[in-house]
């Protein structure tokens, strides 16, 4: 294991979730689940995210929010790329129950063939 899997241990010890983003914490957040939950629901918001969208997460950590944004938004598929390949592994574990619907791809955001 690298700092990838010491830093999900760290950030969610007894927690059951791999969140690498800080979060956001509002009034009435009491734990980083909650901080990191919040701040990807309002990054879903400002996205306009919707049911029936199609979304390309570059850099998805280990996949906690691409749970959530199929869940609270109904987007309809996700590709995700991410340079390392055990945040990948994690993801793709945490992106299962939706099939082809979601894709986790090893590789750079700089280099993507768009």
């Amino acid at each position: 294991g690298g700092y990838e899997e010491l830093d999900a241990f760290l950030l969610n010890m007894e927690s059951g979730t791999e969140w690498m983003n800080l979060g956001v914490w509002v009034d009435g957040c009491v734990s980083f689940q909650q901080a990191c939950r919040e701040m990807v629901l309002r990054v879903g918001k400002a996205a306009g995210l919707a049911k029936g969208d199609k979304v390309l997460d570059v850099g998805f950590g280990r996949g906690e929010q691409c749970r959530v944004w199929f869940e609270e938004f109904g987007i309809a598929e996700l590709v995700g790329v991410n340079i390392s390949r055990a945040e990948v592994e994690a993801g793709r574990e945490k992106v299962a129950p939706y099939g082809e619907r979601a894709t986790l791809h090893v590789g750079s955001g700089t280099s993507l063939p768009l």
